[in-house]
C-alpha cells in the first residue's frame, strides 16, 4: 500500500533566508542571483516573516531600493511540520494563495517547500521509488561497479547515516551505471561537511588526502589507484564569464540543477 508523501518527502532544505535589517536593494540581488521568488526574514534562528518578489516590485516602484526588508514583509508566513501530509499543503497554498510555505521543527525551520516542488511531487510514486525504483538501481549498479567499490560505496553510506548527512553519487558515474558501462572516475556530493567526510574516509582508508576549503571540496586516492571526489552539495555563483566560482552550500536538488547532465 502506498504511503502519503509528506512534507520532508518533497521540501528544500538549506533555505536561503535574509535578516529583517538588510536593505532592498540587496535583496533584489540576491533574488536574481538565487532566482527564487521569497525569502523567510530570519533573525536569531527566530522566523519574522516572509519576503517575496512583489514586495520588493512594491518597494521599487516607490524608490525605496535602501529601505529595510522589515518595513514589507508579511509578518504572517504559514508554517507546517515535517511530518504534514501533501494533500492538506496543497489546501494551504489553494486557501491563502501564496507560493511557498515553510517547514518547521521545534521552532526551527527546516525545509521550505514551493509551487514547483508540489508539481514535482505531482509526478512522484513513492511506492515504485521505494521498491522498484531501488531494487533496479541496486541491480545496475552489482552489473557496473567491482565487488570493492560498491562495497566502498555501501561505507561511505554508512559513515553519512553516523553523521546525519546524505551521501550521493552524481555526475557521469551515474549515466553509466544505468548504462551498463564500466567507470572508475567517481564523484560524490555531501548533503553536508564534505572535507569531515572526506577526512574520516582518509582516515579508516590510510588514503591521500588533498582539501580545496574555499569550494568545499575533497580528493581522496587510495593506495589502490582508486581515486574519490567528494564534494558539499552547493550552488556556484559566477561574477563574469571564467571568473571563479562563489560557492555556498546548499540541498543536492539545487546542486543538480547546476550539472550538465543527458544520457544519449
Amino acid at each position: 500500500m502506498n504511503r502519503k508523501l509528506k512534507a520532508r518527502d518533497i521540501m528544500t532544505i538549506y533555505v536561503k533566508t535574509v535578516t529583517p535589517d538588510m536593505k532592498i536593494r540587496k535583496v533584489w540581488d540576491e533574488m536574481v542571483d538565487y532566482g527564487h521568488t521569497g525569502f523567510p526574514v530570519v533573525s536569531k534562528d527566530k522566523v519574522l516573516g516572509i519576503i517575496t518578489r512583489s514586495d520588493i516590485d512594491k518597494a521599487l516602484r516607490h524608490g525605496f531600493m535602501d529601505r529595510q526588508v522589515e518595513d514589507f514583509m508579511s509578518k504572517t508566513p504559514i508554517f507546517v511540520s515535517s511530518e504534514e501530509d501533501i494533500d492538506k499543503i496543497k489546501d494551504l497554498f489553494i486557501r491563502y494563495n501564496i507560493g511557498r510555505v515553510l517547514v518547521m521543527e521545534n521552532d526551527k525551520l527546516v525545509g521550505i517547500i514551493t509551487r514547483t516542488d508540489l508539481l514535482h511531487a505531482d509526478r512522484i510514486d513513492l511506492y515504485d521509488k521505494e521498491k522498484m525504483g531501488s531494487v533496479f538501481v541496486h541491480e545496475k549498479m552489482k552489473k557496473a561497479l567491482n565487488p570493492y567499490i560498491l562495497d566502498l560505496l555501501y561505507k561511505f553510506g554508512d559513515l553519512g547515516t553516523k553523521f546525519g548527512y546524505n551521501v550521493y553519487i552524481v555526475g557521469g558515474i551515474v549515466r553509466d551505471i544505468l548504462l551498463g558501462y564500466k567507470n572508475l572516475d567517481i564523484d560524490i556530493v555531501i548533503e553536508g561537511d564534505a572535507i569531515k567526510f572526506a577526512n574520516e574516509i582518509a582516515k579508516e582508508f590510510n588514503a591521500q588526502l588533498t582539501v580545496f576549503p574555499e569550494f568545499g571540496t575533497a580528493t581522496l586516492k587510495f593506495t589502490n589507484g582508486l581515486r574519490f571526489d567528494i564534494a558539499t552539495s552547493r550552488l556556484e555563483f559566477y561574477d563574469y564569464p571564467g571568473s571563479p566560482p562563489k560557492v555556498e552550500e546548499s540541498s543536492i536538488k539545487k546542486d543538480l540543477y547546476r550539472r550538465d547532465f543527458t544520457i544519449n
